[in-house]
């Protein structure tokens, strides 16, 4: 199955490292209900603790310079003070970003997961904004998703019940792009 993006609405302050690093993709049609493949997650309004254990899933690349995964690939990781991240990287950390640590050298992300959802208690929390290297032992950045609520409602023009479908449009998409 496949979906036509109509348009894509980047956030108007973006900036590579200093925030904002998200973009609604509006479909042409809604998923189909009856497509058990795909399940709608809530969207996060709060940041998740520190020491949260959340999933996240990508199509990236297995390990550096390495094949693109046929399937989805699922890890935990942990969600960790923002100072982790303020230590391992070379730029103002922005405020809407969160840090998570994967518990070995083996978990993480990789080229190719950037837009990766990251859930948390079964809401989506985060959207892969940038990481150091693949299965590293450095923090990965996510876009908290509970600071741009409003934007998300605004962007999209839809009524809150419906933006339970925007979150898995990233999951839909990163497949598109990277496998197909």
């Amino acid at each position: 199955m496949e979906y036509k993006v109509l348009r894509i609405v980047p956030h108007s302050q973006f900036h590579r490292h200093r925030g904002n690093d998200i973009a609604l993709l509006i479909l042409e049609t809604s998923f189909p209900a009856s497509n058990k493949k795909i399940s709608i997650s809530s969207l996060a309004t709060q940041r998740p603790a520190i020491g949260t254990v959340c999933q996240a899933v990508g199509w990236g690349q297995i390990y550096w310079d390495g094949p693109f995964s046929d399937e989805a690939i699922f890890v935990n990781l942990t969600v960790t003070s923002n100072n982790e991240c303020i230590e391992n990287y070379d730029y103002n950390f922005a405020d809407d970003l969160l840090c998570v640590m994967g518990a070995t050298f083996e978990i993480g992300l990789c080229r190719g997961d950037s837009g990766a959802p990251l859930f948390c208690n079964n809401k989506l929390h985060g959207i892969l904004s940038e990481g150091k290297s693949c299965n590293s032992l450095q923090p990965t950045t996510y876009s908290a998703v509970s600071v741009h609520y409003n934007w998300i409602h605004h962007a999209s023009s839809a009524p809150k019940v419906r933006l339970s479908f925007i979150s898995i449009v990233i999951v839909y998409v990163s497949y598109n792009v990277f496998v197909k």
